[in-house]
């Protein structure tokens, strides 16, 4: 039993999973993903998020992402790719580096996810569409 378990909790399979909406997420586990959530979801967030998204119906969404670093004497950075949830595309990678706003924009015909795929020790990440 402790040999199985072992092999469910191999380091090769875990997985840190966010939603899109997110805010102030360490990134602690290589990949990290955020994944869209359903519109019912994104509704309630919008009348409680400081971060409104947009209700814009233009068959295109805006893709935002900013890494942040609690520790002012370093820059932090992510490497990402921005994917479709049906896997059919992918983005990337892209490196984003501290201070630097990444946006992309994507259609609304897909549903979308942002996986970090390498970070800088102490990177957290605010993911969101505008």
């Amino acid at each position: 039993m402790f040999v199985f378990a072992m092999m469910i909790l191999s380091p090769e399979k875990l997985l840190s999973q966010n939603p899109i909406p997110s805010f102030n997420v360490p990134i602690i586990i290589d990949p990290t993903v955020f994944e869209e959530v359903p519109q019912s979801f994104n509704t309630l967030y919008n009348l409680l998020s400081p971060f409104p998204l947009s209700t814009k119906n233009s068959g295109e969404k805006k893709l935002v992402l900013i890494v942040t670093d609690r520790d002012l004497s370093v820059s932090s950075w992510v490497e990402i790719e921005v994917y479709s949830l049906d896997g059919a595309v992918v983005y990337g990678p892209f490196t984003v580096n501290e201070g630097v706003l990444f946006e992309m924009i994507l259609s609304t015909s897909l549903t979308w996810g942002v996986r970090i795929i390498d970070a800088s020790e102490g990177s957290m990440v605010d993911v969101w569409f505008d």
